[in-house]
């Protein structure tokens, strides 16, 4: 086994466990309070550690070392670091948003980092039928709610976090100008993903499966 694919293993199987550990943690907090505040306390050190991590993917993208194309990952990975940068720093940015955005991303790298991890292994020892076909269709049908969930949370985030970006300033610039002006400029990326993903769904659970027929 090559040290390119060994490092990948271990990088997917370790967001797994991480998006786990925390989607398990957040659960548990969010089913005992409504107190929102009181469940970012308990664990947003889980949430940083992945999310923060994640910033390696738009390096293996840059070195080929996995097929995803640079700029969908990097708007992606851009956009969710910069939300928990948001909810690390400023306190009114905790709102519904950092709930529907906790629900759809954890969800969402629950299965993609399996699938992933899977896939290595199926192309290390050449084993087609390695994916079972559930996790296939998981990874390409939930997103289809989960995006649009999490992009929503991510809005929502963005705009309960006004009242500090007001008093931050950037060459003279104020700082909640230059947020908005970014997500104006990330709506053509949303729709992008999205349909991009709908083409990898009809990639691979539906022209796969007529070629097997």
């Amino acid at each position: 086994m090559e040290i390119k694919t060994f490092y990948l293993l271990f990088y997917n199987l370790f967001m797994f466990l991480g998006w786990l550990c925390y989607f398990l943690i957040f659960l548990s907090n969010y089913l005992q309070t409504n107190k929102i505040n009181k469940i970012y306390n308990y664990s947003h050190f889980y949430l940083e550690i992945v999310q923060y991590g994640s910033i390696l993917e738009i390096i293996h993208s840059i070195l080929k070392l996995t097929p995803s194309p640079i700029f969908s990952t990097f708007i992606q990975i851009f956009s969710r670091v910069g939300i928990v940068y948001f909810l690390q720093n400023f306190k009114y940015s905790r709102s519904i948003g950092y709930i529907l955005l906790s629900f759809a991303w954890s969800i969402t790298e629950i299965i993609r980092y399996p699938y992933y991890l899977l896939n290595i292994l199926k192309k290390e020892y050449k084993k087609d039928d390695l994916i079972p076909y559930w996790l296939t269709w998981c990874r390409y049908s939930f997103f289809i709610v989960l995006y649009p969930l999490g992009v929503a949370g991510e809005i929502i985030t963005v705009y309960f976090s006004k009242k500090n970006l007001k008093k931050i300033k950037f060459f003279g610039v104020k700082v909640d100008n230059l947020v908005y002006l970014i997500y104006i400029i990330y709506v053509p990326g949303i729709l992008f993903l999205y349909s991009y993903m709908l083409k990898q769904r009809k990639k691979n659970l539906f022209m796969k499966k007529e070629k097997k027929e």
